[in-house]
């Protein structure tokens, strides 16, 4: 799912890494550079698609499912999980296209997040109705570029089910 809706989001905490880009006269935050891994499941379907999930926490709850996405340029949670966790809407998100639809999106504001044991940085993010991927697999959202780039490398290990996060040649 790819959006056509932006907006800055900077992430500030007491433990963040170095400032790593400027928007908006705010300090926009991301992961340090070290190597993060985080354990993810790989589902094959009949026809050959493939899908990698990764456990995300949320508001100190999960984990819930969500598709690595490197092709979508924002990350997206479902709106029955932001109504399910009371994760306030911030405004209007703007239409948001997928792959067979467009959507209305709104906007929330994540601040406790993690992808496994590794800390999200927090951020303004999209929320939208999920469909079932490969047809039956719940989502609960998607990790997209705007996420994965803040860590200067994302690489996905098929073979042993792994997401790995920064530094590396």
């Amino acid at each position: 799912m790819s959006g056509h809706a932006t907006s800055s989001g900077a992430s500030t905490s007491a433990r963040s890494p170095p400032v790593s880009a400027r928007r908006g006269g705010r300090a926009a935050r991301g992961p340090s550079s070290a190597e993060k891994v985080v354990r993810i499941t790989i589902v094959r379907g009949k026809s050959g698609a493939t899908l990698a999930l990764v456990p995300i926490y949320l508001e100190g709850r999960g984990p819930f499912r969500f598709a690595i996405d490197t092709g979508a340029t924002r990350s997206v949670i479902d709106a029955g999980l932001v109504r399910r966790l009371h994760i306030p809407i911030t405004g209007k998100g703007g239409r948001v296209a997928g792959l067979s639809s467009i959507v209305s999106a709104n906007k929330i504001f994540v601040t406790n997040w993690r992808a496994g044991s590794v800390r999200l940085p927090r951020r303004t993010i999209l929320s939208v109705p999920m469909p079932a991927a490969m047809g039956k697999i719940a989502l609960q959202g998607l990790i997209g570029s705007d996420i994965l780039r803040l860590f200067g490398m994302a690489a996905i290990d098929f073979k042993r089910g792994r997401l790995i996060l920064g530094a590396r040649p």
